[in-house]
């Protein structure tokens, strides 16, 4: 819910105000709809240097795929449209110093 709450709350920074999308509802049809289907991460460490200093930061690196069980079309295109803006907008914190960089592997890579 975390992910892709975060890609609509970006998604609605950026999008007209048609386009926009309702969180609270996006929300909770997430937590009805979508699971974890799949899961391959490993931990990485990584230096940032901070005002003269070198500070450690901690992250994730892997691949995660998601399963949604539903037959309304309109919800599974806006969760594919944003699925494929997370290239753009990134996944989790600090996406700005480069960190959470996303995107999607092809149908046959995620078998």
């Amino acid at each position: 819910v975390r992910i892709f709450k975060g890609y609509a709350e970006r998604w609605n920074a950026f999008a007209p105000s048609r386009l926009a999308i309702d969180i609270a509802s996006f929300t909770n049809w997430l937590r009805g709809t979508v699971e974890l289907a799949d899961l391959e991460i490993c931990g990485q460490r990584r230096n940032l240097r901070r005002g003269g200093k070198i500070v450690p930061y901690s992250g994730f690196v892997g691949i995660v795929q998601f399963l949604a069980r539903t037959s309304d079309r309109q919800a599974l295109q806006r969760l594919n449209c944003l699925a494929d803006f997370a290239e753009f907008c990134g996944t989790g914190r600090m996406v700005a110093q480069g960190f959470g960089q996303t995107w999607r592997l092809p149908a046959q890579s995620r078998a």
